[in-house]
């Protein structure tokens, strides 16, 4: 699949790690294999390779300005490849990409340059009306890196992996969105207790780490709360899970609210759900439930035991990691779910498996063969059932 980013930001850089990440081969990646000018360590001939290649992307910035950004990251660190201006260009590890500074996405080269998938990151677009520019240039299909602005809109297709993302396109959609990072660490949880247990009600929160969406220093804000500075506030706010989880498991016949407490972290994130079932399991039984429910989605829900902290968490590519500790029985039909999640990193990564698996027809289970050849029993570089955890696969930090 030929892949075009719109907005380089800190979701679209993500995005185009995660792409390139999947091409290496992760058991040789470690401190020692990276040096500081992030030169790439060899591309795996033993793993079977993704089909996504990033050929372009679109920013108001320039190449000599991007290209330090897609080399070092301050919370993954050093990429695990060369990134280099070239021309007006990037060449990022054998790639070369093409780099365009289009404000009218109708006037975007998608159609010269055969894009199948434009991820559409800037943050600036949000309906059918708006996202199908994309289309209209020559895109193929569109994939939003957010929730889409109207939930009724009909025209966009809310796609989770683990919960309702399909192994082709589903029919009659061009536009996508892949929800938020914390619609794809909770709602595969909720699907495999509503299946098992059938979910009457609940509320998620979410403990956030900040975004670019708040303030450095206190400053006017549409939300006040979000205006104060983001490194010196717990900030409470919304949180747009709420309504797309109603979109991705449309058969929910629960009334799940929710909200944000914001935290003075730059990434890792916790989800703390206490919902309330039509059964009620013991303690044991819902983390049963919960392990045996991960099981066909390997490196994508995953479950520990180890006591987490949010550090450990980034690099960390699963959209959900459930803490065993703090996933219990409250009383008579309500448990509590908290589960952990690199809220960049994680999100990047199914942007790229959604694209990989539903957009490009080929179904997910090369994903899930990728995911047991990458990482053999007992060598998984991040958080495992086992609660294994030595690295993160994303970068190196130890060089910076």
């Amino acid at each position: 699949m030929r892949v075009a980013i719109n907005g380089a930001g800190q979701i679209g850089r993500n995005v185009i790690r995660a792409a390139m990440n999947k091409h290496l081969d992760p058991m040789r990646f470690d401190g020692e294999a990276v040096d500081p000018n992030g030169d790439h360590m060899g591309y795996a001939d033993d793993v079977e390779r993704m089909n996504v290649d990033i050929v372009a992307i679109n920013d108001l910035c320039g190449a000599e300005q991007l290209a330090p950004l897609l080399r070092y990251s301050t919370n993954l660190g050093h990429a695990p490849y060369r990134v280099q201006a070239d021309g007006d260009g990037l060449r990022i590890g054998h790639q070369q990409v093409t780099l365009t500074s289009e404000r009218d996405a109708r006037q975007l080269p998608w159609g010269d340059l055969g894009i199948d998938v434009v991820v559409e990151a800037t943050g600036a677009f949000k309906t059918s009306d708006t996202l199908s520019a994309h289309l209209d240039a020559g895109a193929k299909y569109m994939l939003l890196t957010r929730p889409h602005g109207d939930a009724d809109d009909s025209k966009i297709y809310t796609a989770v992996l683990g919960v309702n993302a399909f192994n082709v396109p589903a029919a009659g959609f061009s536009l996508y969105s892949n929800a938020s990072c914390t619609t794809n660490c909770s709602a595969p949880l909720i699907k495999i207790l509503n299946d098992a247990y059938g979910v009457s009600g609940g509320i998620l929160r979410t403990v956030h780490a900040y975004t670019n969406d708040q303030k450095l220093v206190d400053s006017v804000h549409d939300d006040a709360r979000r205006g104060y500075a983001a490194g010196e506030n717990i900030v409470p706010t919304t949180t747009g899970a709420r309504k797309a989880i109603g979109q991705v498991l449309p058969d929910l016949d629960a009334d799940i609210t929710g909200m944000a407490w914001r935290v003075p972290v730059a990434t890792g994130s916790a989800v703390d759900m206490v919902l309330t079932l039509k059964d009620d399991p013991s303690t044991d039984e819902l983390r049963e439930t919960l392990r045996a429910g991960m099981k066909g989605l390997d490196g994508i829900v995953q479950y520990t035991a180890e006591p987490v902290v949010s550090s450990w968490i980034v690099g960390n590519p699963a959209s959900s990691v459930v803490d065993e500790g703090y996933t219990q029985r409250l009383g008579k039909n309500q448990v509590q779910v908290v589960a952990w999640y690199d809220n960049e990193w994680g999100y990047a990564n199914r942007v790229v498996d959604i694209i990989a698996t539903q957009l490009s027809g080929v179904g997910i289970e090369p994903l899930l063969r990728q995911e047991m050849s990458r990482y053999p029993a007992g060598s998984r570089p991040y958080l495992g059932v086992a609660g294994v955890s030595a690295g993160s696969g994303a970068g190196d930090r130890r060089g910076a």
